[in-house]
């Protein structure tokens, strides 16, 4: 394995990583960063593609290349070029405010799924996300909808990027496993569950049951609205169901990824902890 050294902010691989840092970049290059060695191992457990590694000298100088290298090697990238940048010139490519001294970040192809492996199982459950904002709220919500069984989640237009890096790494490593599309209108999203069979439960304060009262062994999808407005009326009426998850009085409201950890862990109840 080879190590190249660059010593200019100039290079063309650094330029390519710090046009990762936005949306548009990362969208034109196809690619989006992992950082950290934790995270880059659990990329590559799951069949994540890597393009690129750099790390940082102190990594290089603290003899932590060597555990990588057996990684990357063990994974069939032993022909992988790993290059190294002084710590100053790290500092500007990380997506971490204040980077570790000894530090590590790969740069990853964007996996794009096919909307009809989500309904492959014999009871699938889906999340529609309709226009979360929060990339703490969507790595939180991805995480747990790996850990819940989750087949497959829909983001539509207007959600956050799901290879936002504060994304990626609140959803540790759930992102690189759970299938999921994006784009798509809420209208198309609840025409493709209901095309499927399955029924469709928006989550809603207004509503008059509670989730415990709606039957979620057979295949459903649940739809999460915006953390500040949540679901209109319209996209509320489009649901088959409207649920509320039961709070006390005196609390206002649930953060959404918090209702989503809730209202799956209802879900996977009723369906007696039997994961697909």
């Amino acid at each position: 394995m080879d190590f190249v050294s660059v010593a200019s902010a100039s290079n063309p691989l650094l330029k390519k990583v710090r046009s990762l840092h936005t949306k548009q970049g990362r969208q034109e290059h196809c690619l989006f960063i992992a950082e950290g060695r934790k995270l880059i191992e659990e990329a590559l457990a799951k069949g994540a593609s890597i393009s690129s590694v750099i790390i940082s000298k102190s990594f290089y100088q603290a003899r932590e290349q060597a555990d990588l290298e057996t990684l990357l090697i063990d994974n069939g990238l032993e022909k992988m070029s790993i290059t190294i940048v002084d710590d100053a010139l790290f500092q500007p490519i990380s997506t971490l405010e204040n980077p570790p001294e000894a530090s590590v970040l790969a740069v990853l192809k964007a996996p794009s799924h096919n909307i009809d492996v989500m309904f492959t199982s014999e009871t699938p459950l889906i999340l529609i996300l309709d226009g979360i904002q929060d990339p703490g709220n969507m790595g939180t919500m991805i995480r747990s909808a790996l850990a819940m069984g989750v087949s497959g989640m829909i983001m539509t237009k207007g959600c956050v990027d799901p290879f936002n890096p504060k994304v990626v790494r609140g959803a540790s490593g759930a992102l690189f496993q759970m299938p999921f599309v994006l784009n798509l209108t809420y209208e198309q999203a609840v025409s493709a569950c209901k095309n499927h069979k399955l029924n469709v439960v928006a989550l809603s304060p207004v509503a008059s049951k509670s989730l415990d009262q709606i039957d979620l062994k057979d295949a459903c999808a649940l739809v999460f609205g915006n953390e500040g407005n949540g679901l209109n009326k319209s996209s509320q009426d489009l649901a088959d169901i409207k649920a509320y998850i039961p709070m006390n009085k005196a609390s206002e409201s649930l953060n959404v990824a918090s209702s989503c950890a809730m209202a799956l862990y209802e879900t996977s109840r009723q369906r007696g902890w039997n994961y697909v």
